[in-house]
């Protein structure tokens, strides 16, 4: 049973006023009642260099928080994480939401990754990590993948590329 979201309203629409610079892909699927989660963005037409840079922030957010998601992380912390790496080019303020959510038979399951959470990782968990900058005049970026926690490094569950799609 497919699921979809796209357009540039679909996160977007959290800021009023917003322009849009990229477009937000949030797709999924239910297989034996089960959820899978995921989000790209692409840019209608060539991607400016600020775009390519935002971009290029919220991916290396994204796969240090990945590569973090191990037994016994905090939510919180990995949203601090998240929140610092962005902060390289003052783009925290714009992250406006948390970090992920758990994934299972609801696409938003039970457990929040963010600044006000203190979740605590454990293995076999399934999470969605989904960084994401919301620039007013500007538009956005986000990128999302579901992860789960193992005893060794984490194992993403998401295979699609991630590179800056243009249109």
């Amino acid at each position: 049973q497919p699921r979809e979201a796209a357009g540039p309203s679909v996160r977007f629409c959290r800021l009023r006023g917003v322009g849009v610079a990229g477009h937000r892909f949030d797709l999924g699927a239910v297989v034996d009642g089960y959820c899978s989660d995921m989000t790209r963005t692409v840019v209608v037409g060539t991607a400016s260099e600020r775009h390519r840079e935002v971009y290029e922030h919220v991916l290396a957010a994204e796969e240090a928080c990945i590569a973090a998601c191990v037994p016994g992380a905090n939510g919180k912390e990995l949203d601090l994480l998240t929140r610092r790496i962005l902060d390289r080019d003052d783009l925290s303020q714009y992250f406006t939401h948390g970090l992920g959510h758990g994934l299972g038979t609801l696409v938003h399951d039970c457990g929040r990754l963010s600044a006000t959470d203190d979740q605590l990782l454990v293995t076999g968990q399934v999470w969605t990590i989904e960084p994401g900058v919301y620039i007013e005049g500007f538009g956005g970026v986000s990128i999302e993948d579901a992860i789960v926690v193992t005893d060794g490094r984490p194992e993403v569950l998401t295979h699609f590329p991630k590179q800056l799609l243009e249109l």
